[in-house]
Protein backbone atom coordinates (compact mmCIF):
# COMPACT_ATOMS: atom_id res chain seq x y z
CA UNK A 1 0.00 0.00 0.00
CA UNK A 2 1.26 3.49 -0.95
CA UNK A 3 1.05 6.11 2.20
CA UNK A 4 -0.91 9.24 1.30
CA UNK A 5 2.07 11.24 1.27
CA UNK A 6 3.89 9.46 -1.39
CA UNK A 7 1.17 9.39 -3.60
CA UNK A 8 0.35 12.84 -3.52
CA UNK A 9 4.30 12.99 -4.16
CA UNK A 10 3.42 10.90 -7.42
CA UNK A 11 1.22 12.89 -8.46
CA UNK A 12 2.22 16.37 -8.03
CA UNK A 13 5.67 14.71 -9.93
CA UNK A 14 3.45 13.19 -12.89
CA UNK A 15 1.78 16.67 -13.11
CA UNK A 16 4.92 19.05 -12.89
CA UNK A 17 5.84 16.97 -15.80
CA UNK A 18 3.02 17.40 -17.65
CA UNK A 19 3.77 21.24 -16.98
CA UNK A 20 7.15 21.11 -18.02
CA UNK A 21 6.54 19.21 -21.03
CA UNK A 22 3.94 21.60 -22.31
CA UNK A 23 6.04 24.31 -21.59
CA UNK A 24 8.87 23.14 -23.47
CA UNK A 25 6.37 22.29 -26.60
CA UNK A 26 6.05 26.04 -26.00
CA UNK A 27 9.37 27.29 -26.71
CA UNK A 28 10.27 25.21 -28.97
CA UNK A 29 12.78 23.02 -26.71
CA UNK A 30 13.07 19.15 -26.65
CA UNK A 31 12.35 16.81 -23.26
CA UNK A 32 12.62 13.46 -23.13
CA UNK A 33 11.62 11.22 -20.15
CA UNK A 34 13.84 7.68 -19.96
CA UNK A 35 12.83 5.91 -16.96
CA UNK A 36 13.80 8.00 -14.00
CA UNK A 37 15.67 10.57 -15.64
CA UNK A 38 14.71 13.78 -17.46
CA UNK A 39 16.53 15.16 -20.43
CA UNK A 40 15.78 18.47 -21.64
CA UNK A 41 17.54 19.78 -24.84
CA UNK A 42 17.65 23.02 -25.91
CA UNK A 43 18.52 24.31 -29.55
CA UNK A 44 21.22 26.93 -30.05
CA UNK A 45 22.68 29.14 -33.08
CA UNK A 46 24.52 31.98 -33.17
CA UNK A 47 26.36 33.94 -36.22
CA UNK A 48 29.94 34.49 -35.60
CA UNK A 49 31.09 38.15 -35.59
CA UNK A 50 33.60 39.15 -38.07
CA UNK A 51 35.92 42.72 -38.16
CA UNK A 52 36.40 44.51 -41.67
CA UNK A 53 36.87 47.99 -42.47
CA UNK A 54 37.61 49.10 -46.02
CA UNK A 55 39.80 52.61 -46.82
CA UNK A 56 38.52 54.08 -50.45
CA UNK A 57 39.04 57.24 -52.08
CA UNK A 58 35.54 57.03 -53.31
CA UNK A 59 32.03 56.71 -51.67
CA UNK A 60 30.97 53.61 -53.85
CA UNK A 61 34.07 52.24 -52.17
CA UNK A 62 35.12 50.80 -55.74
CA UNK A 63 39.34 52.83 -55.68
CA UNK A 64 40.95 50.96 -52.49
CA UNK A 65 43.45 53.39 -50.65
CA UNK A 66 46.96 51.93 -51.23
CA UNK A 67 48.76 55.02 -51.04
CA UNK A 68 49.13 58.71 -49.90
CA UNK A 69 51.00 61.48 -51.34
CA UNK A 70 50.92 64.38 -48.53
CA UNK A 71 53.03 66.48 -51.66
CA UNK A 72 55.36 69.24 -50.12
CA UNK A 73 54.68 70.11 -46.47
CA UNK A 74 56.11 73.30 -44.40
CA UNK A 75 56.45 73.74 -40.49
CA UNK A 76 53.19 74.30 -39.21
CA UNK A 77 51.38 73.22 -42.06
CA UNK A 78 48.41 71.07 -41.94
CA UNK A 79 47.62 68.66 -44.78
CA UNK A 80 44.46 66.39 -44.96
CA UNK A 81 43.27 63.81 -46.87
CA UNK A 82 39.48 62.63 -47.46
CA UNK A 83 38.53 58.74 -47.55
CA UNK A 84 35.55 57.00 -47.33
CA UNK A 85 35.80 54.36 -44.41
CA UNK A 86 33.73 51.08 -45.01
CA UNK A 87 32.75 48.20 -42.27
CA UNK A 88 33.40 45.02 -44.21
CA UNK A 89 32.36 42.67 -41.42
CA UNK A 90 29.17 41.78 -39.90
CA UNK A 91 29.07 43.44 -36.52
CA UNK A 92 29.26 46.73 -35.91
CA UNK A 93 32.82 48.97 -34.96
CA UNK A 94 34.50 51.73 -34.06
CA UNK A 95 37.69 53.21 -35.48
CA UNK A 96 40.88 54.48 -34.42
CA UNK A 97 44.01 55.34 -36.48
CA UNK A 98 47.53 54.88 -35.63
CA UNK A 99 51.07 54.81 -37.56
CA UNK A 100 53.82 52.66 -37.69
CA UNK A 101 57.06 51.85 -39.86
CA UNK A 102 58.66 55.58 -39.66
CA UNK A 103 61.33 56.49 -42.47
CA UNK A 104 63.70 58.23 -40.70
CA UNK A 105 63.27 56.44 -38.07
CA UNK A 106 62.62 58.45 -35.00
CA UNK A 107 60.68 61.22 -37.77
CA UNK A 108 57.50 60.25 -35.81
CA UNK A 109 58.10 63.05 -33.05
CA UNK A 110 57.48 65.66 -35.31
CA UNK A 111 54.21 64.92 -37.12
CA UNK A 112 50.84 64.30 -35.48
CA UNK A 113 47.99 62.22 -37.62
CA UNK A 114 44.33 62.97 -36.57
CA UNK A 115 40.92 62.10 -38.05
CA UNK A 116 37.22 63.27 -37.64
CA UNK A 117 35.95 59.68 -38.16
CA UNK A 118 34.09 59.74 -34.48
CA UNK A 119 33.06 57.84 -31.99
CA UNK A 120 30.02 56.77 -33.25
CA UNK A 121 29.70 53.02 -34.14
CA UNK A 122 29.52 52.00 -38.04
CA UNK A 123 27.03 49.70 -38.95
CA UNK A 124 28.24 46.78 -41.01
CA UNK A 125 27.89 47.51 -45.17
CA UNK A 126 28.29 51.33 -44.34
CA UNK A 127 30.81 54.20 -45.31
CA UNK A 128 31.61 56.89 -43.27
CA UNK A 129 32.76 59.97 -45.48
CA UNK A 130 36.57 60.68 -43.11
CA UNK A 131 39.36 63.71 -43.43
CA UNK A 132 43.01 62.36 -42.34
CA UNK A 133 44.86 65.20 -40.89
CA UNK A 134 48.91 65.06 -41.45
CA UNK A 135 50.16 68.40 -38.89
CA UNK A 136 54.01 69.05 -39.03
CA UNK A 137 55.21 70.58 -36.47
CA UNK A 138 56.93 74.12 -36.57
CA UNK A 139 60.18 72.86 -34.81
CA UNK A 140 60.78 70.34 -37.38
CA UNK A 141 64.71 69.99 -38.03
CA UNK A 142 67.17 67.49 -40.56
CA UNK A 143 63.96 65.98 -42.02
CA UNK A 144 63.73 66.37 -45.89
CA UNK A 145 61.32 63.55 -47.03
CA UNK A 146 59.53 60.86 -44.79
CA UNK A 147 57.33 58.38 -45.17
CA UNK A 148 55.11 56.23 -43.09
CA UNK A 149 52.57 53.87 -42.71
CA UNK A 150 48.86 54.66 -41.44
CA UNK A 151 47.18 51.49 -39.87
CA UNK A 152 43.24 52.20 -39.77
CA UNK A 153 41.66 49.56 -36.91
CA UNK A 154 38.21 48.76 -36.44
CA UNK A 155 36.85 47.01 -33.57
CA UNK A 156 34.13 45.72 -32.64
CA UNK A 157 31.71 47.37 -30.58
Amino acid sequence: MVSPGLKRLFISSGILGVLIAVLAGILGMSLTFEGAQVFYRIPTGAQMLSVGVGVFWDVTCTAPVTQIDWGALAPGETANVTVYVKNTGNGPISGSISTDSWVPEGAGQYFDLTWNFGVAVLEPGRVRKTSIFLYVHPDITGINSFSFVIIITGTQA
